[in-house]
C-alpha cells in the first residue's frame, strides 16, 4: 500500500487503467502492478474494479515511466487525470477522491474512444496543456508500439544501461547488428519524447520533478 501525503488538498495524478478485450484475454491486471510496483506513487496502484487498476503520484515521471512499461503490449486503455485530491490522508487509492479522480474517468473514456493514451485535466484551465501532453504521449507509444520484437530486447538492454558490446554479448549478434536495431527502433528519440511528456505534465499540474 502507498503512504499518502499529509494535507488536505494536492494536486496530484491519477491513472485508471483498464485492460483492452478483457473477457477474451486472461486477466492481466496482477502482472501489470506488479510491473509497476517500483515506481513512485503517493497512492499505491491497485485493482479498483474488475479488470481495472488506479493510482495516484505527484511525479510526472512517474507516470511517463508506467506509461512507457504499459503501452509496451497493447493491452491497456490507459487515462490519465490532473488536478487536485482531497484528504491526501488515505492510503489507499479506492478511497480517493476529488477532481483528478473524476478527471481520470473523463481520460479513460477518452482513452477507449480513441485506442490511445488520454491525459485529461481537472479544471478548465489545464485543459490546453492537457491536450498537448496526450499528443507527447500517444507519440511516445507510437513510437514504442512501432517496434519489432528484436527492437524492443534491444531497447530494453540499452534502458538497463548495458552498453552496446555487453547486448551483442546478451544477445549473441555482432555490435553493429545491436546499433541497427536500436537504430530502426528510433532509440535515439525515446529519452528526449520521455523528457517532453514530462514537462507538459508538469506545465499541466504546475509541478516539476527536477530538469
Amino acid at each position: 500500500m502507498g503512504t499518502a501525503k499529509a494535507c488536505k488538498l494536492a494536486e496530484m495524478f491519477v491513472m485508471t487503467i483498464d485492460q483492452v478485450a478483457s473477457r477474451s484475454r486472461p486477466d492481466g491486471v496482477d502482472s501489470a502492478i506488479a510491473r509497476l510496483s517500483h515506481l513512485d506513487m503517493d497512492l499505491a496502484f491497485e485493482r479498483t474494479a474488475g479488470d481495472e487498476f488506479q493510482g495516484a503520484t505527484s511525479s510526472a515521471l512517474s507516470v511517463v515511466k508506467a506509461i512507457v512499461v504499459l503501452v509496451e503490449f497493447p493491452q491497456w486503455h490507459i487515462g490519465t487525470g490532473v488536478g487536485a485530491i482531497e484528504e491526501m490522508r488515505v492510503a489507499s487509492v479506492r478511497s480517493g477522491r476529488g477532481p483528478a479522480f473524476l478527471a481520470a474517468r473523463a481520460a479513460l473514456e477518452g482513452a477507449k474512444q480513441s485506442g490511445a493514451v488520454t491525459i485529461a485535466a481537472g479544471t478548465v484551465v489545464g485543459a490546453a496543456d492537457a491536450a498537448d501532453a496526450t499528443t507527447a504521449a500517444r507519440l511516445l507509444t507510437e513510437l514504442i508500439q512501432r517496434r519489432s520484437a528484436d527492437g524492443r530486447e534491444a531497447v530494453r538492454q540499452a534502458r538497463s544501461g548495458a552498453s552496446q558490446a555487453t547486448i551483442a554479448e546478451r544477445l549473441k549478434i555482432s555490435r553493429q547488428a545491436v546499433g541497427q536495431r536500436l537504430a530502426a527502433a528510433r532509440w535515439q528519440l525515446q529519452a528526449p519524447a520521455e523528457i517532453l511528456l514530462r514537462r507538459l505534465l508538469e506545465r499541466t499540474s504546475g509541478s516539476s520533478d527536477g530538469p
